[in-house]
């Protein structure tokens, strides 16, 4: 309510100013607490379709506060092995009838001694079948005895087919890493062995046999082709030059034969005449 316009005409200015204040904060004041109530009454009545906000707080007691409750899985098992199981799933029937077919052909190939084929057959059954336990006993029989061929190739100098058996062997072999170890070794030796066969063509007798000698902790060293190359460089080393022969035996006499020595001629001995008729 606004007072007459007499009063404030009445008072010094300083009052005045002053009086005009403490009005002005009045009606701050005022229209501070209209806010607030309307807020008050605002928050009080939730629109319709919005949840409630619970304001509980907890007591003196430490209650807690009222938290949602999660539902539970009764029966988590199926989802745990899902996640975290380490069994393979169990294949279909009819791919182990594939499998099966496999392993019978297999043995097949490997009964008529095509065993690098049949390690590649056997090498591709997964490990997820029930056929996998005898694929890898099938393929650890077949790589031994692939080693066991390829040394006995070896032996006979044939070193390419050797190497080419050892690289039959797969890596999931545990003959793998020796078998990798064999194709380096026999590989530098076939080296040597061409330089002994070179060294041979081309005369160089002592480089042929030097190269021979440093075969001789390989097994391809008592091999019939290796001891050919050393003997024929052998002999070809201390024969005697045939024109270096010539030379000196050129300006040596004449032996001539002793009597002593001929044998002496053949006698006939006559036999007298029978007289029976």
């Amino acid at each position: 309510m606004t007072p007459p316009v007499g009063v404030f005409q009445c008072l010094p200015l300083r009052q005045l100013a002053n009086l005009k204040l403490i009005l002005s904060g009045g009606v701050i004041l005022c229209s501070t607490v209209g806010v607030y109530r309307w807020q008050q009454a605002v928050v009080s009545q939730p629109t319709s379709g919005d949840t409630q906000i619970s304001t509980k707080v907890p007591d003196a007691t430490g209650s807690p506060l009222t938290t949602p409750q999660l539902v539970k899985d009764t029966n988590p098992e199926p989802i745990a092995e899902l996640l975290w199981s380490d069994r393979p799933a169990a294949l279909p029937k009819h791919m182990e009838a594939v499998y099966e077919d496999a392993l019978t052909q297999s043995q097949t190939l490997a009964s008529q001694n095509q065993l690098t084929e049949a390690i590649r057959i056997v090498a591709g059954i997964p490990s997820n079948s029930r056929h996998f336990a005898m694929a890898q006993q099938l393929q650890d029989d077949w790589s031994r005895e692939l080693l066991r061929q390829a040394t006995n190739e070896c032996q006979q100098a044939n070193v390419t087919k050797a190497v080419a058996l050892l690289k039959a062997i797969p890596v999931s072999s545990p003959l793998y890493r020796r078998a990798n170890q064999l194709q380096q070794n026999w590989n530098q030796q076939a080296q040597i062995l061409n330089q002994a066969i070179m060294a041979n063509k081309k005369g160089d007798w002592q480089a042929a046999i030097d190269a021979v000698k440093a075969l001789e902790t390989s097994p391809m060293f008592h091999s019939l082709r290796v001891q050919e190359l050393l003997q024929q460089a052998m002999i070809k080393l201390y024969e005697p030059d045939a024109q270096l022969l010539q030379i000196a035996t050129a300006d040596l006499p004449a032996v001539e034969p002793s009597m002593d020595t001929l044998e002496p001629a053949p006698t006939s001995i006559a036999m007298p005449e029978s007289n029976f008729e």
